[in-house]
């Protein structure tokens, strides 16, 4: 599988939630991408490329509805930094 299609991980999650005793919720990870564009161009007011606004998007949806008014999450915190520091090893 090309890196750019990605994985499904919601069966190991499940698994770990079950073994750990949490509650899960399916967000609706499984819904085609194209239904969701428009309402991903209206919230972030432009059009963007980064695939990461698609489950983003469906958990904060999610966490409203159950009544949560503020996630946290570790997304973008390299860019506070400038990004990961690449180091190039000799042959």
């Amino acid at each position: 599988m090309a890196a750019e299609q990605g994985t499904d991980d919601y069966p190991y999650a499940r698994r770990v939630a079950e073994a750990l005793g949490v509650e899960t919720q399916d967000c609706g990870h499984r819904t085609r991408r194209h239904t969701l564009v428009a309402a991903l161009v209206y919230h972030n007011g432009r059009a963007g490329s980064d695939p990461a606004v698609f489950p983003t998007y469906l958990i904060s949806k999610l966490a409203r509805e159950d009544g949560t008014t503020v996630l946290l999450s570790g997304t973008g915190g390299d860019e506070m930094f400038f990004g990961y520091e690449v180091i190039k090893r000799s042959s």
